[in-house]
């Protein structure tokens, strides 16, 4: 190794590998002690990017063997000093230029005299550690070197077209293998044919010899010798092998969360991408499960998990698959694409139905039930299973929610029943009897009465256990411990019982947490319904306070909130039986109230047709909704909106923090007489049932114009059940809007 020797240990090429470099690079170095070897002609070329055509330059002050004379380099440096001096962007001088030139060529130059080396030797470890020697002891580039964008295309314009694509002249050994790119052979047979004998063996140096950063300045060096036309075929064959699926080679964790921002018509057609994302969208449950929540297509969790119980039937209802695309394209596909996926079923499931509810033309599947006779239905209650009913008679209806048929009658009250609730598979009911009863809901057995009241038991509610605060170690407080019924009667009176003496419903016991022993369920089961006084220990106390007949009672946690028609609103607290605020800025009867406890606000409503909205933490006024022009009787409270129905056949939505009005919903002949919103709709009861988009206050479409009128209304997110009356009596409607097994 003589003066090349030394060229090497003085030089270093950048630390990254240029082949993937998007920035222009000049090499720098010392060519005061160049030998003739590196340079066979009188041209340089500027390396500005590995894959660019190069840039042919003519080297000044040379001699006749090539090698630059000290004057010139001399003349170099001071020219440099004079350059940093002035302006230090422009480029009036070439010396870098030659230098980078210079070391361009003695990269390609001394990379062919290391395989030569090699060829010459058949020592192919020796080969391997002279490259590595060249990477590891050449300098690294000067910044200085680098052309402005704006001057390497001031000399690319000065180009003569003759000159691009001109290659150093090669060694014999190397012409069949180049020539072989040259004529645009397709890459992989150029690498097949270059493995014959009388060729250079670049694959197995590529692969097998080198370390990761010989290959890159070999390969480099070879780039820089190659035209265009093979520049262009090479782009073309390994841009394949650039892709790259981030989605797929993610953790299936941080995958489902990017899919979980898409809708579900975007989840559609990543599916359709590849196998690999119709894999990732198909068996990921929660991606489709949080899209269900997201897009409110149904009212809460606790509907999916109840979903996920009838799995075989909606895998029978809505599961479908292409039995010839299976057939022709299963063995090529993952199993895990045609598996079926339960949530994305359920969401199928509802989609189609939401559809169902908003398209004019759709008929639901209605079933219509004689109830009651000629008497008026006064209050209705439903879930999946069950429909309950009462009226002004003395009994009260159960119904089979999917089927209409009638489940069971449960008798027991002297008077007209005027309110019910029921949680678990408890019921209270509110009678004229000046009664209360507690209801066993799977045996149809009155398990308790309860005799507080000296008149008609007017309304009542269900306290259900429920998050108050944090005590000190931030732990949640729950209050109260077990569900307490409330009732209000025309003696104006709230009596509050304890509804733990209901102790085997498994349902109420599982919700609160609540723990009885064998012995005490027993003891609870009796054959006859216990009768409670006053004296009872399931008596929790009376409050005392309105003039007139107590019309309204929300509850909540430790709160009370009761309307009456002595026009005023009463604040109770629970635990101290005592009444917190006395709100008397109505001027008529109080007909209705509600608690929104997310702000911590109750409202009203009364004859004086006015909405109050007040602050529970110190029972001021903070706005009234006047718009109305007759009776608010109806209150509904959502997180966001606020609907309420009036006698001047309006149902107004408002927004629940400020108060403004959003959307005034007009459309029936008379009063509105109920009603219920969700976040997408509003379905309201007057002679007949009229729906609308909450969102727009649009009108979407019309039911039961064959009823003379609405009584009660209620739905969820697939069927509508409707207590009204038709041809003077009473009846039952039931409309379900789930879709029809999918063919």
């Amino acid at each position: 190794m003589s003066s090349e020797k030394e060229i090497l240990e003085r030089a270093r090429p950048p630390k990254f590998p240029l082949v993937n470099q998007s920035v222009p690079f000049i090499f720098d170095a010392n060519i005061d002690q160049l030998s003739s070897s590196q340079f066979q002609s009188n041209i340089g070329s500027v390396a500005i990017h590995p894959l660019s055509t190069p840039i042919s330059y003519g080297l000044q002050n040379t001699t006749e063997s090539g090698m630059v004379t000290p004057g010139a380099a001399a003349s170099s440096r001071s020219r440099k000093r004079a350059k940093s001096q002035g302006d230090q962007q422009s480029f009036d001088s070439l010396d870098e230029v030659e230098q980078g030139a210079l070391v361009k060529r003695r990269l390609v130059t001394n990379t062919r005299n290391i395989i030569s080396e090699y060829e010459q030797n058949k020592d192919e470890e020796s080969a391997e550690q002279i490259i590595e020697e060249t990477y590891t002891q050449l300098p690294l580039p000067s910044p200085s070197a680098s052309p402005t964008h704006s001057s390497i295309q001031n000399e690319v314009s000065s180009i003569e077209p003759s000159n691009i694509g001109q290659q150093q002249s090669k060694p014999a050994k190397y012409e069949n293998s180049l020539a072989l790119v040259q004529h645009g052979d397709d890459i992989a047979e150029c690498f097949r044919k270059s493995k014959s004998v009388n060729n250079i063996t670049l694959i197995d140096i590529l692969n097998k010899k080198l370390s990761k950063n010989s290959k890159n300045l070999l390969l480099y060096s070879l780039l820089e010798t190659s035209d265009r036309t093979t520049l262009s075929i090479l782009a073309n064959h390994i841009t394949k092998f650039l892709k790259f699926d981030i989605l797929s080679n993610l953790p299936l964790e941080l995958s489902a969360n990017v899919l979980s921002f898409l809708d579900f018509r975007s989840l559609v057609n990543v599916s359709a991408v590849s196998r690999n994302w119709m894999s990732l969208v198909n068996k990921n449950g929660n991606v489709w499960k949080q899209r269900i929540l997201f897009d409110n297509l149904v009212s809460g969790p606790q509907i999916i998990q109840r979903e996920l119980l009838s799995y075989d039937e909606i895998i029978y209802k809505y599961y479908t698959i292409n039995e010839s695309f299976y057939s022709k394209y299963s063995a090529k596909f993952p199993r895990s694409c045609f598996e079926p996926n339960i949530h994305k079923l359920i969401y199928k499931k509802y989609y189609l139905t939401n559809k169902n509810w908003n398209n004019p033309k759709y008929e639901p599947r209605r079933i219509s039930l004689k109830a009651h006779g000629g008497n008026v239905i006064t209050c209705l209650q439903f879930d999946e299973d069950k429909i309950v009913i009462g009226a002004d008679d003395d009994i009260i209806n159960v119904f089979d929610t999917s089927t209409g048929k009638k489940i069971r009658v449960l008798r027991g009250h002297d008077g007209g029943v005027w309110g019910l609730k029921y949680i678990g598979n408890t019921l209270a009911t509110a009678s004229t009897d000046k009664s209360l009863r507690v209801w066993n809901l799977k045996t149809g057995k009155c398990s308790h009465i309860l005799r507080a009241h000296n008149s008609t038991v007017r309304c009542l509610d269900i306290i259900e256990p429920t998050v108050v605060g944090k005590d000190e170690r931030g732990d949640d407080i729950i209050y109260p411990k077990a569900p307490i019924l409330v009732s209000g009667s025309r003696d104006h009176n709230l009596i509050m019982w304890d509804l733990s003496m209901v102790k085997d419903d498994v349902e109420i016991n599982k919700k609160f947490g609540l723990n009885y022993s064998k012995e005490e369920i027993a003891m609870s089961l009796t054959d006859k319904p216990v009768e409670h006084t006053p004296r009872s220990k399931y008596f929790l106390g009376c409050l005392k306070g309105h003039t007139a007949a107590v019309r309204s009672i929300s509850g909540h946690g430790n709160i009370i909130v009761s309307g009456s028609y002595d026009s005023n609103v009463r604040v109770w607290d629970v635990e101290s039986k005592t009444c917190k605020y006395v709100l008397t800025d109505h001027s008529s009867k109080v007909y209705t109230t509600a608690i929104d406890a997310k702000r911590n606000r109750a409202l009203s409503g009364s004859l004086d047709s006015t909405v109050n909205v007040w602050d529970l933490s110190n029972g001021s006024l903070l706005f009234s909704l006047t718009d109305h022009s007759s009776l608010v009787g109806l209150i509904q409270l959502s997180p966001k909106y606020l609907t309420t129905g009036a006698a001047d056949a309006t149902i107004r939505v408002w927004d629940p923090d400020t108060g403004k009005i959003r959307h005034v919903l007009q459309g029936h002949p008379g009063a509105i007489t109920c009603f219920q919103h969700n976040d997408r709709r509003v379905i309201s009861g007057s002679t007949s049932l009229l729906m609308w988009d909450i969102d727009t206050g649009k009108q979407i479409r019309g039911f039961l114009e064959d009823t003379t009128s609405v009584w009660q209304v209620r739905f969820n997110d697939k069927v509508c059940v409707a207590a009204v009356q038709k041809n003077e009596e009473a009846w039952i409607e039931i409309l379900n809007f789930e879709p029809d097994r999918i063919q």
